[in-house]
C-alpha cells in the first residue's frame, strides 16, 4: 500500500522497499516495522518530517504569498486488492494514528491560533531536530544553495 505524500516527498512503507516501484529522487523513504506505527514517537517524527518537507515545499513554490498553515496533508494511496497484508494493515495504523495526532495537535491550539501570528522564519527561529522544542538540536539557516546532511 505505502503512504505517499507527494507534496512533502515523503513515503512510508511497512513493507518491502523493492515494491515501492519507481521513486522520485527527492523523496524520503521510511520503512517502519508494523508494530513501530503505534509508537507515539514513530508517530510524531513521520508527522514533524511530513509538516517541515510540507512547508518547505510550499515556500520554494508560492514564497510568502501562499499562507502555510498547520495541517498535514493526506497521503496518496495504493487502493490494496483482496485481503489486506500485514503491512497494509499496519500502514493504515499509521495513517489513522497520525490524523488522530493531528486532531490533538488542532485541539491543543484552539483559538489561541488566531492571535499568535505567523511562525518565524527558519533564519529566525532556527530548526529544531530531535525532541520537543528546548530539547535536540537547533540548527540556524540563513542562506544556503545547497545543504547535504550524512548521518
Amino acid at each position: 500500500m505505502a503512504l505517499h505524500w507527494e507534496e512533502a516527498r515523503v513515503i512510508v512503507t511497512c513493507g518491502d522497499m523493492r515494491e515501492l516501484g519507481e521513486v522520485p529522487d527527492d523523496a524520503i523513504v521510511l520503512t517502519l516495522k508494523p508494530e513501530e506505527v503505534d509508537d507515539p514517537e514513530a508517530v510524531e517524527a513521520v508527522r514533524n518530517l511530513v509538516l517541515d518537507r510540507t512547508i518547505e515545499r510550499r515556500r520554494q513554490v508560492l514564497s510568502d504569498v501562499y499562507e502555510l498553515g498547520l495541517s498535514m496533508p493526506e497521503p496518496v494511496t495504493d487502493e490494496v486488492e483482496g485481503e489486506p497484508d500485514e503491512a497494509a494493515l499496519a500502514e493504515q495504523r499509521l495513517l489513522e494514528n497520525l490524523r488522530e495526532r493531528e486532531e490533538d495537535v488542532e485541539d491543543d491550539l484552539g483559538d489561541e491560533h488566531d492571535w499568535v501570528g505567523p511562525r518565524p522564519s527558519l533564519s529566525e527561529g532556527g530548526l529544531w531536530l530531535g525532541a520537543d522544542a528546548g530539547r535536540g538540536v537547533r540548527i540556524f539557516i540563513s542562506h544556503v544553495e545547497e545543504l547535504v546532511v550524512h548521518n
